[in-house]
């Protein structure tokens, strides 16, 4: 898919959404990644943190591997109300 046709299909989801805390972590998201070297987090990892993060990526396609969202929002709420 070419750029203008990827900032064309990302315009189309956020005007479809009107969830202000869907917006804003994308927001977020999008501006660090654009604000910051395009990997400079991966690139500060050593081999072996490296590998246990594709680890759970791979351990993540497997839904029993999953936890509730609002699992891990009541354990860390003190994190998440900062």
């Amino acid at each position: 898919m070419t750029s203008t046709a990827l900032k064309k299909e990302f315009h189309e989801l956020i005007d479809k959404t009107d969830n202000p805390v869907l917006l804003e972590q994308f927001y977020r998201a999008f501006a660090f990644r654009i604000n910051n070297s395009k990997y400079e987090l991966w690139d500060s990892l050593t081999k072996s943190e490296k590998e246990e993060v594709l680890t759970a990526f791979e351990e993540s396609k497997d839904e029993k591997n999953l936890i509730a969202y609002d699992t891990v929002k009541e354990k860390h709420k003190k994190w998440l109300s900062k």
